[in-house]
């Protein structure tokens, strides 16, 4: 007889668990439900992606102790301050789930298409704070490292990083 009682009760409390849920979509999906044709609650966003400016500077090849260019200008090839822009080819579907009482997660959108936080009991934003060092500094790495010379094509590059190195991938030439 107790075992009939518990067992509702176990499974009333699991289901009342407060989550969250992260489920990419396709593109098809994201297009429904921008058109209103789907019953997916949540909100949309987007996986990020590193991108830099690629560009020709001249560039002062002496200077004297003032900072004061003193030698020929050379135009070399140089990679921008490194900044996000979302991927739309990968949408995400984020959504949080309320159990009993009140909710102990908080999901923070930032600039519209990134999620920016997520806070809950454990606290997992140091962890998501580093990660997003780690990405910068990987970034910034190739920003002060320019070819000297002319540039193939200036425009936007996408950093894409992979076990053999770092590449750049064309988004906007200009």
């Amino acid at each position: 007889m107790k075992a009939n009682i518990l067992l509702p009760l176990l499974a009333a409390s699991l289901a009342g668990c407060v989550g969250l849920e992260i489920t990419p979509l396709s593109p098809a999906e994201e297009a429904a439900s921008h058109a209103g044709g789907t019953s997916l609650k949540g909100y949309i966003i987007y996986e990020p992606m590193v991108v830099v400016e690629v560009s020709q500077k001249q560039v002062c090849s002496a200077q004297d102790a003032k900072g004061n260019c003193t030698g020929a200008s050379v135009i070399s090839c140089s990679a921008g301050t490194p900044f996000v822009l979302p991927d739309t080819s990968k949408p995400f579907l984020v959504n949080v789930k309320s159990g009993f009482g009140k909710t102990a997660v908080e999901v923070a959108i930032t600039n519209g298409w990134q999620l920016g936080n997520i806070k809950d009991n454990s606290d997992n934003t140091a962890l998501l704070g580093t990660l997003e060092k780690i990405i910068a500094l990987g970034a910034k790495s190739i920003a002060r490292e320019g070819a000297v010379g002319q540039c193939k094509a200036s425009g936007l590059y996408r950093v894409n990083q992979a076990p053999t190195g770092v590449t750049l991938s064309p988004l906007l030439i200009y």
